[in-house]
């Protein structure tokens, strides 16, 4: 197994994981904060992937994994309002 491989597991994952749970535990935080959350970690694993032998970067997963993360984010601030009327 080659390095780039091995740390595909942990890289793939990490931008949408937090943004799509984190608006859940932290009600307080705006769907646009969240967005922008999921954006920098989009961000920081694009560059990571630049650096990494056998691995490339692409704007589009960045900005598909921003989309996600407004997404998760809405989502979940529906059902928080949902939960309170």
């Amino acid at each position: 197994m080659s390095l780039s491989m091995g740390l595909f597991p942990l890289t793939a994952p990490v931008p949408a994981e937090p943004c799509c749970s984190a608006p859940l535990l932290r009600p307080g935080i705006s769907v646009s904060t969240w967005t922008a959350v999921g954006f920098g970690g989009s961000l920081l694993v694009e560059a990571c992937q630049a650096l990494l032998p056998g691995r490339f970067s692409n704007h589009v997963d960045a900005v598909a994994n921003t989309l996600s993360a407004a997404l998760g984010a809405l989502v979940a601030w529906v059902v928080l309002r949902a939960r309170r009327q």
